[in-house]
């Protein structure tokens, strides 16, 4: 398992294969799982970057927040403040960076809207 997900962390740093891998089955069900594993801190880390370089991709916006438990597992990672260091720092920043997504679709919606108004 270890393997399989350094590996998976090396291919999510490739941008143009992130959206390939969030929809890939079960992919980010598992790799949330091994994220929310304590007792493997390794695997936990690896899992986290994995999932913050998916996160880079905004077209993984929906894909991430649809997959059962990815951000409920993200929440109590970062607010885990027991643990803290690398893990927390990891779940933050991607956290952090799908709200930029989401903010960014939300600006964007707005002008889309305002601008329609204006035509009327």
């Amino acid at each position: 398992a270890k393997c399989a997900l350094y590996s998976l962390q090396n291919l999510s740093c490739t941008g143009n294969c992130r959206q390939e891998l969030a929809n890939e089955c079960n992919l980010l069900s598992s790799v949330t799982k091994a994220a929310f594993r304590h007792d493997f801190p390794e695997q936990q880390i690896s899992a986290l970057h994995t999932l913050k370089n998916l996160s880079d991709d905004p077209f993984n916006l929906v894909t991430m927040t649809n997959t059962p438990g990815c951000t409920a597992t993200l929440l109590a990672i970062a607010n885990d403040s027991t643990r803290g260091g690398v893990a927390q720092y990891v779940a933050c920043d991607t956290l952090a960076t799908l709200s930029h997504w989401l903010l960014t679709l939300s600006s964007t919606r707005k002008t889309v809207a305002s601008k329609g108004d204006e035509g009327e």
